[in-house]
C-alpha cells in the first residue's frame, strides 16, 4: 500500500546545501531582508520509494517530465530546461517564461507548475513575470483558484512526484497564503498528484495509486503480479471522513487497458508494477463522478453514492458511439462544463485535452477537445478542435473554458499554454514553461501576502541599488526606497514602479534601506525589514 504520513518531512524539506547552493547565486555584498526562503528542490528516485512502482517514461504522465532518471529508464535523452531566473531579494528562482500576445485575453492570471527540480507552483501575470512562486519547495501540481465556504482560495497538491504520479496531499491557502487545510486521503493511502478538486459539499476529490498483488494473466503478465491500483476518494475536509472509496480494479475490468506488461513495468516486482488505468481526473457532476481514465483512453461516470458504473464513453467498451472526428486517446482534464443555475456540470458539453497518443509516438499532434455529448441518444459529436500546428504532448496537458469564452490549453510536456477565442483564433502564447506544466490555468485572484516585503541591497562604484519584492502581492504599483545612515531615521529616498516579480531601484549611498510597496493611489501596502548596507565584493 501507498506510504502514510512520511511525504511530509520529504515534501517540504529544503537542505542547507539547497539553500546555500541558492544562496551562492546572489552577489557578494547583498543582503537578504525578510522572508528569505530558497527553492531548493529534490526529486525523488526508485530506490527512495520502496513498495511502489516506478515505470518506463512511454507509459508514465507527469512522470514523462521528471528528469534525468526517465529518460535514462526508456533509453531517451532528457531534453534540458532552460536557464531559470533568479532573485537578489527572496533567493526564489522562477522558469524562464516568455508571453506573445496578439489579442485580448480573458481576465486573470495565469496558474502553473513548471518542472524545474521538481513541478514548481507559480502564478504568472500575462507578461509571464511571478506573482507568486511557492516558496518551501514543495512538489506542486494542479494549483487553481476554487471556492472553499463560499471565499476564492488558493489550492494545490504537494508532495513528492515520481515517475507518473506522487505522493502527497491537498493544500488550501487564503488569500494571504496561510494555510487553512491540509487534506489527505483516508485508509492509509498518499494522495496522488492529478486531482485534488473541492466540491459544493465541503468536501474534496482526490485519487491515490498503491501498489497491490494482482493477477495479470488476463493481459499476459504473471499470476503472481503487481498493480497499481486507482483509488478515487471523496473527502470531508474538516474531518478527514472519507465519504467515498471507489476502486478500479473492483469495477473495472483489466482488459480494458489499452497497455501491456513490460519494460520498467513488467508487473513481476512492487517496483515495476504494472499501471492498468491510470487515472488522471475526477469531476464531481450532481450524485455522479466523471473518471478520467488514460491507460484506456476512456471516461468513466460512476455513482456518487454506490460506485456503480453508468457508462463508458471511449476506450475499447464504449456506450457511445462516437464520430471518427470526435475521438480521442490518453487523453487529461475532462470536464462538462457548468451550465447549472448554481454552477453545477450539469451540460452535456465536455471539454477534455486530447493527447493522441503517450510519450514516443510519431506524427500525431495534439489538442484542446470540445464535445457534445447526448446521453439519452448516447452519440458524441466534434465541436471543434483547438490545434497549434503539430504540437504534440505525449503526457500532461490541460484544458479550460473560460468565462468569456475563451478556451486556455496547456501543452503539458511541451512547455507552453495558448488561449483561443471560441472560433479557434490564438490571442496569446506562453512558451518556457520550464520542462513542462502539468496543468496551466487562467484565474482572478487577489493576494495579500501575511509577511512582509523582502529587500536586498548591494553598494558598488555604481552606487547603491536596493532590490524589492513581495511574493504573492497583486496590488502592488510602485516601491519606495527608505533609507538613512542611522536606522532610526529613515527617510523616503526614491520611488519607481514595479517592474516585474523583484523591482531594482538605484540611490544615493545610506548605511541602511528599507523598502515600501505601494498601490496605484501611493498607499503603503507594506514595509519591508530594515537591512544594512554592505559594499560589494569587486
Amino acid at each position: 500500500m501507498a506510504p502514510t504520513g512520511e511525504d511530509d518531512e520529504a515534501a517540504r524539506g529544503v537542505t542547507r546545501r539547497a539553500w546555500l547552493g541558492y544562496a551562492s547565486a546572489a552577489a557578494g555584498g547583498v543582503v537578504l531582508g525578510a522572508g528569505g526562503t530558497a527553492a531548493g528542490f529534490t526529486l525523488v528516485g526508485d530506490s527512495d520509494r520502496a513498495g511502489d512502482s516506478a515505470g518506463s517514461e512511454e507509459s508514465s504522465d507527469a512522470g514523462a517530465a521528471s528528469g534525468a532518471a526517465s529518460g535514462a529508464a526508456s533509453g531517451t535523452a532528457e531534453p534540458s530546461a532552460p536557464e531559470p531566473r533568479r532573485y537578489l531579494s527572496n533567493q526564489l528562482v522562477a522558469p524562464d517564461v516568455s508571453v506573445e500576445t496578439t489579442g485580448a485575453v480573458a481576465a486573470g492570471l495565469l496558474f502553473t507548475g513548471g518542472r524545474m527540480s521538481v513541478f514548481q507552483g507559480a502564478i504568472l501575470d500575462n507578461d509571464g513575470e511571478p506573482v507568486w512562486l511557492e516558496p518551501d519547495g514543495r512538489g506542486v501540481a494542479d494549483l487553481k483558484v476554487q471556492t472553499y465556504r463560499g471565499r476564492p482560495v488558493l489550492t494545490y497538491w504537494a508532495g513528492n512526484v515520481f515517475e507518473g504520479w506522487g505522493t502527497g496531499h491537498g493544500v488550501i491557502l487564503d488569500d494571504r497564503y496561510r494555510e487553512l487545510a491540509t487534506v489527505r486521503t483516508g485508509h492509509g493511502l498518499a494522495a496522488d498528484l492529478h486531482e485534488f478538486t473541492l466540491t459544493d459539499r465541503g468536501t474534496a476529490l482526490l485519487v491515490s495509486y498503491p501498489t497491490i498483488p494482482f493477477d495479470l494473466t488476463p493481459v499476459g503478465g504473471p499470476a503472481q503480479g503487481w498493480l497499481l491500483s486507482n483509488r478515487v476518494q471523496e473527502v470531508n475536509v474538516q474531518t478527514g471522513e472519507v465519504l467515498l472509496d471507489w476502486v478500479a480494479e473492483e469495477r473495472l475490468d483489466l482488459t480494458e487497458t489499452h497497455e501491456k506488461p513490460g519494460g520498467s513495468r513488467p508487473g513481476d516486482t512492487p517496483v515495476g508494477a504494472f499501471d492498468a488505468w491510470h487515472v488522471n481526473s475526477v469531476q464531481a457532476r450532481g450524485d455522479a463522478l466523471l473518471l478520467g481514465f488514460r491507460h484506456s483512453s476512456s471516461l468513466v461516470l460512476v455513482d456518487r453514492r454506490t460506485g456503480e458504473v453508468r457508462w463508458r464513453l471511449g476506450g475499447e467498451r464504449s456506450d457511445f458511439d462516437v464520430d471518427a472526428d470526435a475521438r480521442f486517446g490518453y487523453q487529461h482534464d475532462a470536464r462538462f462544463l457548468a451550465g447549472g443555475p448554481d454552477g453545477s456540470a450539469v451540460t452535456g458539453r465536455l471539454s477534455l485535452f486530447d493527447n493522441n497518443g503517450r510519450i514516443g509516438t510519431k506524427g500525431r499532434s495534439s489538442s484542446g477537445l470540445l464535445l457534445d455529448v447526448d446521453e439519452s441518444a448516447r452519440t458524441v459529436r466534434l465541436v471543434r478542435r483547438f490545434t497549434r500546428g503539430d504540437r504534440f504532448s505525449g503526457a500532461m496537458g490541460s484544458m479550460q473554458v473560460l468565462d468569456d469564452s475563451h478556451v486556455l490549453v496547456g501543452w503539458g510536456t511541451d512547455p507552453s499554454a495558448t488561449e483561443f477565442t471560441a472560433d479557434g483564433q490564438v490571442v496569446q502564447e506562453v512558451t518556457g514553461l520550464a520542462g513542462g506544466s502539468y496543468r496551466v490555468y487562467r484565474h482572478r485572484w487577489t493576494g495579500r501576502p501575511d509577511s512582509v516585503p523582502d529587500v536586498a541591497a548591494a553598494l558598488d562604484e555604481a552606487g547603491l541599488t536596493v532590490h524589492a519584492s513581495w511574493n504573492g502581492a497583486t496590488g502592488v504599483a510602485r516601491w519606495r526606497v527608505l533609507g538613512a545612515d542611522d536606522r532610526a531615521r529613515l527617510r523616503p529616498l526614491t520611488t519607481g514602479k514595479r517592474t516585474g516579480f523583484e523591482t531594482a531601484l538605484t540611490t544615493s549611498p545610506v548605511q541602511y534601506v528599507a523598502v515600501a510597496a505601494l498601490d496605484g493611489q501611493g498607499r503603503e501596502l507594506g514595509r519591508s525589514r530594515t537591512v544594512r548596507v554592505r559594499r560589494r565584493p569587486r
